[in-house]
């Protein structure tokens, strides 16, 4: 990989986990980032979701405020959220 793919693919992180953290859809930036490095489309598929990880640690502290208001039976929808992500 050369600087210049490497600083296209560290930007396409950087911008899809803002998009990610505030509205979703961060992976529109980069799974063509990562096709646009030549990467396979099932392993670009893969990676995606690496790159954009630390977008939803940022959403999270940043909504931390509005999550305390949230009413603790939501709360449960955790568990279900956690297995489905684990199984899939």
């Amino acid at each position: 990989m050369t600087f210049l793919q490497g600083a296209l693919i560290f930007g396409a992180a950087f911008v899809g986990s803002a998009v990610n953290s505030v509205a979703g859809g961060g992976t529109l930036i980069t799974f063509p980032a990562l096709i646009g490095i030549g990467l396979v489309p099932l392993r670009a598929n893969a990676t995606s979701p690496a790159a954009i990880w630390p977008g939803a640690l940022g959403g999270v502290w940043g909504y931390r405020r509005d999550l305390k208001k949230v009413e603790r039976r939501y709360l449960w929808l955790i568990i279900p959220g956690l297995v489905g992500a684990f199984i899939g």
